[in-house]
Parts: C-alpha cells; sequence; structure tokens
C-alpha cells in the first residue's frame, strides 16, 4: 500500500516530494528512512524519474531538515534539554550525539548521518554548542548523499515487491551501519598510531 502511495506521489509531485520527504524525515519527524527511502526509490523507478536527480532532491531536503534542527537547538536549547528529560531515550540519543561530535567535530556530523538513531538527532548537539553553519551544513550534507544513495538505490534497482521491501530493510540498515563501524575502526586505528 506504502509502495503504491508513493509511486503516485513521486509520479504527480514529482522530485519536490521527494525534497519534501526527506526535510520531513531529517526534521525529526516519526518516518524511519530505513524503510521510507528505499520505497522513494522504487517510486522514482516506477515513475521513470531520474535516480542522480531524485537523490540530488532528497540531499537538499536533508539539508532542509538538518538545518531546521540545528536552529530550534541553537535558539530554543533549553526546550530540547528539557524533552530529553521526558523521554530518557531521546536524551539518551541525544548525549551520544553530542559526545561523538564533541569527540571529531564536523567529521561525526558526516559519519553520524550514517548511524541509525544518531543520525537523527546529531543536528542538536552542533545546535546547542553553536558550531558554525557552514560546516555543520557541509558535513551534514555529505553524510546525508551518502545515506540517500544507498538506501535510495536499493530500491530503485532491486525492484522489489512492497512485500518484500516490509520485510527486508528492516535489516538492511545493518549494511551502512557495519561499513559505518569498520571505517570508524580503522580511523581509530590510524589515530592511535599517529
Amino acid at each position: 500500500m506504502l509502495q503504491s502511495f508513493l509511486s503516485i506521489f513521486i509520479e504527480r509531485v514529482g522530485y519536490g516530494g521527494v525534497f519534501v520527504a526527506t526535510a520531513l524525515e531529517y526534521g525529526c519527524f516519526p518516518i524511519s528512512s530505513e524503510v521510507l527511502f528505499p520505497f522513494l526509490g522504487y517510486a522514482v523507478y516506477a515513475g521513470g524519474k531520474s535516480l542522480p536527480l531524485a537523490i540530488g532532491a532528497a540531499t537538499l531536503g536533508a539539508m532542509a531538515g538538518c538545518s531546521a534542527c540545528y536552529g530550534v537547538a541553537r535558539f530554543f536549547g533549553v526546550c530540547l534539554m528539557q524533552l530529553g528529560q521526558k523521554f530518557p531515550s531521546v536524551g539518551e540519543a541525544m548525549d551520544a550525539a553530542e559526545a561523538l561530535l564533541n569527540r571529531h567535530g564536523p567529521l561525526a556530523l558526516c559519519f553520524g548521518r550514517l548511524v541509525p538513531l544518531v543520525r537523527t538527532y546529531i543536528s542538536f548537539p552542533a545546535g546547542f554548542g553553536r558550531m558554525r553553519f557552514l560546516p555543520f551544513l557541509c558535513s551534514s550534507a555529505l553524510g546525508a548523499l551518502l545515506w540517500n544513495t544507498a538506501l535510495f538505490s536499493i530500491g530503485y534497482f532491486c525492484g522489489f515487491s512492497g512485500k518484500i521491501l516490509e520485510g527486508e530493510l528492516g535489516r538492511l540498515w545493518m549494511v551502512p551501519a557495519g561499513i559505518v563501524l569498520a571505517l570508524g575502526l580503522v580511523w581509530q586505528k590510524r589515530k592511535k598510531q599517529r
């Protein structure tokens, strides 16, 4: 059902629909990118749209959503901290994102966009800490481009049926997460050797 709705949505709204959907997801709306983006990739394929243009629209949408979260954190940080206290899972995810950002700076934003949960909340610590906006935006855009390309390509090239997507995509996030983990371990090892 979601697959057919998104196919019609993308066919009628086009790349603007991809932009809005990804802006909402990166803007911390409760939409799972691990499920949504491959469906969008399939809808792009089914609607005869260009995958590179769709990924470009998705990355612009990601930049808009991330920037909104950054702005909220920068100007309304106290309210967000209270939200983290009321909802422990949100607080834990924001703490993990903040620790990652403090340790690795803009590089953490790039790779944090590839880690479930952390990717959702990492804009907030950047806003709390008043990180400069241009490095924030560039690092977020690069990470979002990698994430969007991987997940949109799954739906676009594989052309899974809706049932296969619903059953398998919950496990597919482990592939990019494993790659990120491996890259992180290699990076840490090189850092220690220096």
